[in-house]
């Protein structure tokens, strides 16, 4: 008898925040890093509700894409890990992905020094 796996407890899910929130956790510099890292895992776990509730609405998109092409390497970081996370096997995505970024800004990411930025990108 196959014993069964239990879910993590620390599961992210799309509920627990509202687009409104997260556009105003986006729009502030002690917040961005938090609100990008909350948002890559509520895509790593919950994607498809969280493409639904975040990718749909225009706010979110253009904030991530601003997280992803900054200086603030640690910022740029947790923004391209989210864009990762909603891009993993899901074509619709990657290209609004591409839409979104640019191809140029995306190649110029993906040649950055820090292993951690290229690779996300």
């Amino acid at each position: 008898q196959a014993q069964r796996v239990p879910e993590p407890t620390n599961r992210v899910e799309a509920k627990d925040r509202t687009a409104d929130r997260l556009v105003q956790e986006l729009g502030l510099e002690q917040t961005r890093v938090e609100a990008c890292t909350w948002l890559g895992t509520a895509a790593r776990d919950d994607r498809e509700k969280a493409t639904k509730a975040f990718l749909g609405d225009n706010r979110v998109v253009g904030l991530l894409r601003t997280c992803a092409c900054t200086s603030n390497e640690a910022l740029q970081y947790a923004a391209l890990r989210a864009w990762g996370h909603f891009c993993f096997r899901h074509e619709a995505n990657q290209a609004l992905a591409v839409r979104s970024l640019g191809i140029m800004p995306l190649l110029c990411l993906m040649d950055n020094p820090n292993p951690h930025i290229s690779v996300s990108a």
